[in-house]
């Protein structure tokens, strides 16, 4: 279904959907589902980057595929290119060339990801995956003006590749190849929108209702109101301007689009197309998180990298621990968990959010401790800092977050472990820009590398400042993991406690706190990676004094290496 200009001969198809999709590392995630939000389907960096591949790698694609297109090739008629042209922008003009290289040229002469060329190749005629296609599955590649009048492999990559790339300018109020920008396809409500596909726009998509061939009605009517969020969203909508996966409205482009995108090269989102440290240590942790006042607090699992969509990714469990409540690819590419980490804040610096925060040690650009605060959805940074530290790997010291002086806001600390002036395992809590430290404390305990015990914080009393606990890991007294609680300033414990579960290092099972039962205060929770007996990652609540579990549960996610 393509919309025609008037007074041009070309049109738009392709709606798109965005997913996160949630793919597995070692053992997680194996049935993870996918999400969608409609109202951002692709970031413009994403949709506009021409760097992503060469030729080269385009026509290895096809034949890692096993597409037809592998073997095929077709002319570049420049013949038929829209006005003015430039012969600079094809360089094989009258020549008979592959598939590779058709889609390559086309996306640098347009400036249009390749990657966004093949997924739509895929989404309108399935020429990724089928290994014969038919001449009317060549004809129609992109489906362009719905194959009227543009038939032929080099016509439909050319014109439809164009037309993303004038969809864009158009609409961003550039006058582009002799075009203004009322010259904008989708510049005014049609039967099937209600304002025009701009972005920021609120649009209500229609829609329609669908009927098997007896009339039967097999989806009803459901329009959707949107508010678009990025040109690219808007320009993908014009080419395809339905909002939907087939399950809900019986068309399915948009969703395949976005579903084959995120499947080959990762987010539609963030910039993990890459696929950067994906054969490091997994890196997957359990965070507490935080939720609005009045609930409980929920719990997050954090990959770090081996992600199928090349981000890490954040997956929100539901109660019980049975599935994922939300699913996020952030716009991080994954890392090396050597070189950073994912941590939780609650109300940081008094700022009323609950933040996850990823935290770079090293290889850091500024050559310092970093600090990225995410915002909603984890499509980007609110906040990033340049610490007063150097650079170090996180063996060396690591960032914590707690209510460290009882005023209802938390506030970061780096807690360094090895290589201290005192000898001691110290504690250095940030002022709000972490341009400098509030206070500064050496401990009682001897510095030990991170692997042997870790400093947490928690709200164990339900008011005033939180407790803060050494974790014994390995090499304990008793044998098992201890649990020591700080009296203030540090240099003394009011609590040790040996718990009912024997030593073992912090990649397999680690402890951290949240306030799992909505009671004001937090429990200890022991989350196990790998090594119990239900062959899953499990989470064990404690007691008050650590002799046993008041809920153990078995989660969705199998249990998993994290090393």
């Amino acid at each position: 279904m393509k919309n025609k200009l008037s007074n041009l001969t070309f049109a738009c198809l392709s709606l798109l959907i965005i997913l996160t999709p949630l793919m597995v590392v070692d053992a997680p995630l194996a049935n993870a589902d996918t999400s969608y939000n409609p109202a951002d389907l692709m970031s413009d960096s994403i949709f506009t980057d021409t760097s992503t591949m060469s030729q080269a790698a385009i026509q290895s694609f096809l034949a890692a595929e096993n597409s037809g297109l592998q073997n095929y090739s077709d002319i570049e008629n420049c013949s038929t290119i829209k006005q003015p042209y430039s012969g600079t922008y094809y360089p094989h003009c009258g020549s008979s060339v592959s598939a590779a290289t058709i889609i390559y040229d086309a996306s640098q002469a347009y400036g249009i990801n390749p990657r966004v060329i093949l997924a739509t190749l895929e989404k309108e005629q399935s020429l990724i995956t089928t290994p014969d296609p038919t001449q009317s599955q060549l004809n129609c590649a992109m489906g362009y003006n719905s194959c009227s009048g543009f038939v032929g492999f080099f016509y439909q990559v050319d014109n439809g590749t164009w037309q993303f790339k004038s969809d864009m300018e158009l609409m961003s109020g550039q006058s582009w190849w002799g075009l203004s920008p009322s010259s904008y396809l989708c510049k005014s409500s049609t039967s099937l929108y209600s304002a025009g596909l701009y972005p920021g726009n609120s649009v209500t998509f229609a829609d329609p209702a669908q009927y098997d061939g007896q009339g039967n009605l097999i989806h009803a009517a459901t329009p959707i109101t949107l508010t678009l969020g990025s040109s690219a969203t808007a320009a993908l909508y014009c080419y395809t301007p339905y909002v939907g996966p087939i399950s809900q409205t019986g068309y399915s482009g948009s969703y395949n689009f976005v579903y084959y995108f995120e499947l080959w090269f990762g987010s539609v989102l963030g910039p993990c197309y890459d696929s950067s440290n994906l054969s490091t240590t997994t890196g997957a942790g359990i965070v507490r998180y935080p939720v609005a006042t009045g609930g409980p607090d929920s719990l997050a699992l954090t990959l770090d990298n081996n992600t199928g969509s090349a981000c890490a990714e954040i997956h929100v469990w539901s109660p019980g621990y049975q599935s994922f409540v939300n699913d996020y690819a952030t716009n991080l590419p994954a890392f090396d968990p050597t070189t950073g980490q994912i941590i939780s804040s609650d109300n940081l610096y008094g700022n009323g959010q609950s933040k996850l925060i990823f935290v770079k040690y090293a290889n850091t650009g500024s050559g310092n401790i970093e600090i990225h605060i995410w915002g909603q959805n984890y499509y980007e940074f609110d906040n990033e800092y340049v610490t007063n530290l150097p650079s170090a790997s996180p063996t060396v010291g690591q960032v914590i977050a707690g209510d460290f002086y009882g005023n209802g806001q938390e506030e970061l600390a780096y807690v360094k472990y090895q290589n201290t002036g005192s000898g001691k395992v110290e504690i250095h809590i940030w002022n709000s820009n972490f341009s400098g430290f509030l206070n500064d404390y050496a401990t009682n305990v001897s510095e030990n590398p991170p692997t042997i015990g870790q400093v947490i914080t928690a709200n164990l009393n339900g008011s005033g400042a939180n407790s803060v606990i050494y974790v014994v890991y390995q090499n304990s007294s008793s044998g098992k993991i201890e649990v020591h609680v700080w009296n203030p300033g540090y240099q003394s414990f009011r609590n040790d406690y040996a718990t009912n579960v024997s030593v073992n290092p912090p990649n397999i099972g680690q402890v951290f706190a949240a306030d799992i039962y909505n009671a004001g205060k937090d429990n200890l929770i022991y989350g196990l990676l790998e090594g119990g007996g239900s062959g899953k990652a499990e989470i064990h609540i404690w007691n008050s004094n650590f002799s046993g579990f008041l809920n153990d549960y078995a989660t969705n996610v199998s249990a998993f290496t994290n090393n």
